[in-house]
């Protein structure tokens, strides 16, 4: 006689993960595909002030905006790509490019937000991503 319960758990056990995994998706979604567009800044600059606290003590700026979303105003210069260049040392890697057409925006003031990755010293480059313009007079 076949153990018709033997059977049905080696088909059920191999997906015992799977459940868990589709379990620990729900519950943390938000730390899994985060709302970038909706993220909070921890600081606000106008332009030029984060090259400014940059070149005045850059292990402490550092530490204080690495992967964190800041806001920040400035002219927007050019783009490559994805990249927008803002006052030619700050360099964002747009998030959504399907409802911004980059370059109606050059020469004007913009407001962004974005996630600082890093920046180079010798070169004053600062380098964003996660970025999102804010106000633009044509969009």
């Amino acid at each position: 006689m076949i153990d018709q319960y033997k059977y049905t758990w080696k088909m059920v056990k191999p997906l015992i993960p799977i459940i868990f995994l589709a379990i620990w998706v729900v519950l943390f979604e938000d730390k899994i595909w985060p709302d970038w567009e909706n993220e909070i800044p921890i600081k606000i600059f106008e332009r030029g002030e984060i090259q400014w606290e940059y070149d005045m003590n850059s292990e402490q700026a550092k530490e204080n905006y690495r992967f964190e979303f800041i806001q920040l105003t400035g002219v927007a210069d050019t783009s490559i790509h994805d990249t927008l260049i803002v006052d030619k040392t700050v360099f964002c890697k747009m998030q959504n490019l399907e409802r911004v057409n980059l370059k109606n925006i050059y020469g004007e003031q913009i407001s962004l937000k974005g996630r600082v990755l890093g920046y180079n010293v010798s070169s004053k480059k600062l380098r964003l991503d996660k970025c999102f313009i804010l106000i633009s007079p044509r969009i």
